[in-house]
């Protein structure tokens, strides 16, 4: 059974603190000292469960709650302004705490808690009228800390699939957006549910088949037995007889083709997930033009930080350059960017001595290897702009 899932608030400083409530709002825990680390808060709170959510009563975030979302993968909630201490007063009436710094913690914790107060009730709703009690933490933690929809959530719990497992596992894991394996997730959920429509199709060409030929022999006998129907009729009708079984044959032919293709699909997408720890996620496009671009976005999405696996990046259209320029990270190119394409301010890489594995819509490429190629063309830019600097 999943540990249970917990709320944090931490207070920075000499004096470090941290508090941790239950998903009941039930303090589990308030503790401070002078020299308090990431490791020790880490270890501590691991130890009592399943972080979900880390407040701090700050507007601007501490780096210390950014290394501890970054280890747990946690949501991070902060104020809208700096809490007051009458603020945090009021939020920590009827708790326990030592001192100022306690107090804050705890007041931070109960800030994380408030946030999704209404959240945990809808899901524990969802659990008592599905017969999901006994899977409640783990909806927390799906739906809370990775951000997936309720039903989403409970149905990657469900199943049992090797590819569900991969997901799973990934997310524990967090070897890459857990955004991206949702929506990989999703594909594949679809894809299976489409190789399930067109194997029922399938059933139903060949019970068709099967009427056909049933129907063709009830003729027949129907001949036999009245002994009127002329020999042209006949072969009319056996000729018809054959042009029916063979274009319903053609049909379940196709069918069968289009599922061997979905199913290599799906398993192509399934190594793909089980080998993306080290590797980065690429999304591949024929070119940069607005209708590959749109047809493209609206299979799976493009957003800030995202690299892009692009043919003919020679081809593009000036709105789309404006749409992804300073938001994607990069863009790897099969055939190298012209003099006019090199001129806008995208990192365009080559795509040339990468060793890329991919499917359709999708391709991986090692983190190291790309990094290293992003951070010389980084230092190649800074000399550029330096040297244009220096002749004006």
């Amino acid at each position: 059974m999943m540990k249970e899932t917990l709320f944090i608030g931490i207070d920075p400083g000499t004096t470090s603190a941290y508090a941790v409530l239950d998903a009941e709002g039930n303090v589990k825990k308030v503790h401070s000292c002078r020299e308090l680390g990431i490791a020790d808060i880490l270890r501590d709170v691991i130890s009592m469960g399943i972080p979900i959510a880390v407040g701090t009563d700050k507007e601007k975030v501490p780096e210390l709650i950014r290394k501890f979302s970054v280890n747990t993968g946690s949501r991070i909630v902060s104020a809208g302004h700096d809490l007051g201490i009458g603020e945090k007063k009021r939020m920590v009436r009827g708790f326990s705490y030592s001192n100022a710094h306690e107090m804050d913690a705890l007041a931070s914790a109960i800030l994380a808690f408030n946030k999704y107060r209404s959240l945990l009730s809808r899901i524990r709703s969802y659990a008592r009228s599905n017969s999901k009690q006994e899977a409640v933490n783990e909806l927390f933690v799906y739906a809370i800390r990775d951000g997936m929809p309720v039903r989403k959530a409970a149905e990657l719990i469900e199943d049992k699939d090797e590819e569900a497992k991969i997901v799973k596992k990934a997310i524990r894991e967090r070897k890459f957006t857990k955004k991206d394996f949702i929506k990989l997730y999703e594909q594949l959920a679809g894809m299976r549910k489409e190789n399930s429509l067109i194997r029922e199709y399938n059933s139903e060409l060949r019970n068709k088949t099967r009427d056909s030929e049933k129907e063709i022999k009830r003729l027949s006998q129907k001949h036999t037995r009245k002994k009127r129907l002329d020999s042209g009729k006949i072969d009319s009708l056996f000729r018809f007889k054959d042009k029916r079984i063979n274009e319903l044959n053609n049909e379940i032919s196709e069918m069968r083709r289009e599922n061997d293709r979905l199913e290599q699909e799906v398993s192509k997408l399934c190594l793909m997930l089980s080998g993306i720890g080290g590797k980065y996620l690429l999304k591949k496009l024929r070119n940069l033009g607005i209708g590959e671009f749109e047809a493209k976005r609206k299979i799976f999405g493009i957003k800030e930080g995202d690299l892009l696996l692009v043919e003919d990046a020679n081809i593009y259209n000036e709105k789309v350059i404006g749409m992804i320029k300073g938001k994607v990270k990069a863009i790897i190119c099969r055939r190298k960017p012209n003099k006019k394409t090199g001129k806008i301010k995208i990192a365009f890489l080559p795509a040339d001595g990468l060793e890329i594995e991919e499917n359709e819509h999708f391709a991986a490429v090692g983190r190291e290897e790309l990094d290293n190629r992003l951070q010389k063309k980084n230092i190649l830019n800074n000399i550029i702009e330096d040297y244009k600097e220096g002749r004006k």
